[in-house]
């Protein structure tokens, strides 16, 4: 897991990582978080990815905006 998430690009609606549109192959798994906390909730779909070298990721899209855009999280060993 990254400590900080890094932004995504996208093309043709799918996240692209270093240049490789990545496959989703299970997702999405719903989290909404922080309402118990500070009321500053977090909406977002989390899914496993996969690019062309078959390297695995894990990825989420923000919900509850207008635009949302797509998050590089964690990466599988």
């Amino acid at each position: 897991m990254l400590d900080t998430p890094v932004p995504l690009t996208t093309h043709n609606h799918r996240p692209v990582y270093q240049g490789h549109a990545l496959q989703l192959l299970e997702g999405p798994h719903r989290i909404e978080s922080g309402w118990w906390h500070d009321g500053q909730v977090k909406q977002r779909d989390y899914f496993v990815a996969i690019d062309p070298r078959h390297c695995r990721y894990w990825v989420y899209r923000e919900r509850g905006t207008d635009n949302p855009h797509w998050f590089l999280h964690g990466l599988f060993a």
